[in-house]
């Protein structure tokens, strides 16, 4: 209701429905005492996928390494088929490959792992 009453959503009767797809961003690497942060990201955004169209894990320069989410989700067949993956959203190429991921994954295509780091297949969705 407060994204409502200040003009930032529009929506008709007194509650909106539950969402259809997601984005999740997270940050780029992580530090070696950052414990299972990567892990715990990555493992949300693959408990999101199943309840809808579409689930994006999107993260920075360095997300794509070591522990960080997008990195785990990669390494981890589950959750690969269950994600899409974008590693670099910091630039404006990486913002507009998670619109089409995400936009891919509504119209039934299968999820992908896009971007410049290591364990992408592609930099962007082809078209």
């Amino acid at each position: 209701a407060a994204l409502r009453d200040t003009g930032f959503l529009t929506y008709e009767g007194d509650r909106i429905g539950a969402a259809n797809t997601a984005v999740v961003v997270t940050g780029g690497a992580l530090g070696d005492n950052a414990g299972n942060q990567g892990s715990t990201v990555a493992r949300f955004a693959a408990a999101l996928a199943p309840h809808g169209l579409g689930t994006v894990l999107a993260g920075r320069d360095g997300s794509a390494t070591g522990t960080s989410a997008v990195a785990v989700a990669r390494a981890d067949a589950g959750m690969a088929d269950a994600v899409s993956t974008v590693d670099d959203i910091g630039v404006e190429s990486g913002r507009i490959t998670t619109v089409l991921a995400l936009q891919s994954l509504i119209n039934g295509g299968r999820p992908g792992k896009f971007g410049i780091g290591p364990g992408s297949s592609s930099v962007t969705i082809p078209q």
